[in-house]
């Protein structure tokens, strides 16, 4: 069997603009998520990062899980709120294919007082039921843009011991703002959160060495950084792997289609 995955940033829907303040009127926002969805609409699950909720930017009436979930005709979706107070958004896995169960895997947090406010960047995971009756481990991960290696590092060893103790095969995506030693726009102090899930040797992932531009992620205005990953089990295929060329967000939207083993 096939399987189609995806990994989208989707920057709360405002596009490329700075500011989540700056990304049009709700009717533009609309129209950019029905883009999106058409994006997405291939796929059979696909991780979603920065996603509404509900958000003051976009008048507090747009879920734009659901939305997506609907227009792009996904039956089943599971996520997790970075933020339960001041707005609501943070993670969704929206799936083809019945989604068991989910549980937040907490992580490391930069900023301590964070927590006071309400305010958590963990992963989220989700048992997937494919139509041969094969479950799979799916893990969302939104790694923090504000933080380095003494959080991302420790983060990204939990979500590794999470993997090693699963029954069933795991699939990892999400945006990880980090790259592995020897790529562009390394600013972590090695080893990196990347450096420690590829010496984990539980997946496959693309690109290994050398990234070329069309492997880049972000900004997708001006790609040079490869943020965005899809980690797939070790002894699955790799049938294609690409970042689609779109503007709809500042990250753009990772595919991977692989044989299972």
């Amino acid at each position: 069997m096939k399987l189609k995955i995806g990994t989208y940033n989707i920057a709360h829907g405002r596009g490329t603009a700075k500011s989540n303040w700056s990304g049009g009127t709700l009717n533009e926002r609309g129209l950019r998520l029905e883009e999106i969805a058409k994006v997405i609409m291939p796929l059979d699950i696909v991780i979603l990062n920065e996603v509404d909720f509900a958000a003051p930017w976009s008048w507090w009436i747009q879920n734009q899980a659901d939305i997506l979930k609907n227009f792009a005709r996904f039956n089943y979706m599971a996520t997790a709120m970075n933020n339960r107070i001041i707005w609501h958004s943070g993670l969704a896995i929206l799936s083809k294919y019945p989604i068991i169960n989910s549980e937040v895997i907490r992580l490391p947090q930069y900023f301590k007082w964070w927590t006071s406010v309400g305010y958590r960047k963990d992963a989220l995971s989700a048992t997937v039921q494919l139509p041969s009756g094969q479950q799979i481990k799916i893990i969302a991960v939104h790694l923090d843009y504000h933080s380095d290696s003494t959080v991302r590092r420790p983060s990204a060893e939990i979500l590794i011991d999470y993997a090693k103790k699963q029954t069933i095969p795991v699939i990892m995506a999400g945006d990880f703002n980090n790259v592995p030693t020897g790529f562009p726009g390394l600013r972590d102090e090695p080893p990196t959160a990347l450096d420690v899930i590829r010496e984990s040797r539980l997946f496959n992932y693309r690109p290994i060495v050398n990234p070329t531009a069309e492997q880049m992620t972000f900004h997708s205005l001006n790609p040079w950084l490869v943020i965005d990953w899809i980690f797939t089990p070790k002894n699955w295929q790799v049938v294609e792997y690409k970042a689609i060329d779109t503007s709809l967000s500042d990250h753009k939207p990772v595919i991977a289609e692989v044989e299972i083993v």
